[in-house]
């Protein structure tokens, strides 16, 4: 991606779920309506809605709103016994690093930090299934 013209539409989407962009990096969009078109329906086809906000100068994305509330759905799921512990651990993950940071933005600050566990805190969730030291 020597040239900034070179940017594709996933390339795009996939940066503005993470981070809104400079408008100044991808003046493309305003002017290619088949990029900018390709562009809004990835990320609706993804649960995220486009925007464009001309006052800041930024492109983003954010959740849909009837990805925010498909709580029903989830909760009568996961009362259920349809999952195991292993995959509502899984979603719990998944939530926590993909869609909590951006609906609060001090998580996503902590998140960039790297995450470490000791082996005592591993040993200590795990010493049923491992056995004694």
């Amino acid at each position: 991606m020597n040239n900034i013209y070179d940017i594709t539409s996933e390339e795009i989407c996939a940066v503005l779920t993470i981070q809104p962009i400079s408008k100044q990096y991808i003046p493309q969009l305003d002017f290619d309506d088949y990029l900018r078109k390709k562009v809004i329906n990835s990320l609706a086809e993804a649960g995220y809605e486009f925007i464009d906000d001309s006052l800041s100068g930024y492109y983003d994305a954010r959740l849909k709103k009837e990805i925010r509330t498909t709580r029903p759905i989830m909760e009568q799921k996961l009362i259920g016994n349809q999952l195991n512990i292993n995959e509502k651990a899984i979603l719990v993950i998944l939530w926590c690093l993909l869609v909590l940071p951006r609906i609060d933005h001090m998580i996503r600050r902590e998140l960039r930090d790297p995450l470490t566990i000791t082996e005592e805190q591993l040993y200590e969730n795990f010493k049923q299934h491992i056995g004694p030291k």
